[in-house]
């Protein structure tokens, strides 16, 4: 999916920055993913895969990072942030970028999480970066709401909401039953009460 925005000049409160100042594009259109998984353990997660592509006033296209996030384990509401980086070309190559624009390319995204290695305590981390000269070229931050559920509990959940229906289909019948037998018996009381009147009246 591509999204785009310009660009505009924001305050920061960032002691790196000696400006104060840097570039924002805010891309709000909201995504919506859904995913099915065969099994219960989601202990390989999906990645967002990212790619920030940047066009000047003169027309001029230029790659200016690339990232990737991988989806939390925990449902709810989450705020990432993504640290970008882009492949640093020759000096020749870096010069024809600032001048015509063109970077260097990543063909394969999807190669950015298929580096792996494994840590100290035997778990598997990416190396997104093995093997390339890059260069930081800033951040996206992501805005996350994540709802989990498992095959099992979609079904109990679904026949739990058949039973509640079931339920109130019947206490609805249940009250209906009552009001019906509640204005006859207000009825046959008015029928007596003016047949009494009536023998009254003729005794009268």
């Amino acid at each position: 999916m591509t999204h785009c925005s310009k660009a505009s000049v924001e305050l920061v409160n960032d002691e790196d920055n000696v400006e104060g100042t840097q570039y924002v594009s805010h891309f709000s259109f909201p995504l919506d993913f859904q995913l099915l998984a065969q099994t219960d353990k989601m202990s390989d997660r999906p990645y967002l895969l990212l790619q920030v592509n940047s066009i000047d006033g003169w027309g001029r296209h230029r790659v200016e990072g690339y990232g990737f996030v991988r989806f939390p384990a925990e449902p709810g509401y989450h705020k990432l942030e993504v640290e970008t980086w882009r492949p640093r070309g020759s000096l020749q190559s870096e010069i024809h970028s600032f001048f015509l624009g063109g970077s260097i390319r990543i063909h394969k995204l999807e190669e950015l999480i298929r580096t792996k290695f494994i840590d100290e305590q035997g778990k598997s981390d990416v190396v997104n970066r093995f093997g390339l000269e890059t260069e930081n070229s800033g951040k996206v931050r992501v805005n996350l709401n994540m709802c989990l559920q498992d095959g099992v509990s979609r079904k109990l959940n679904r026949k739990r909401v058949e039973m509640n229906k079931e339920a109130l289909l019947l206490e609805t019948k249940k009250q209906v039953m009552q009001y019906k037998l509640k204005i006859k018996d207000q009825l046959e009381q008015i029928n007596r009460d003016q047949l009494l009147n009536r023998r009254a009246e003729r005794k009268a």
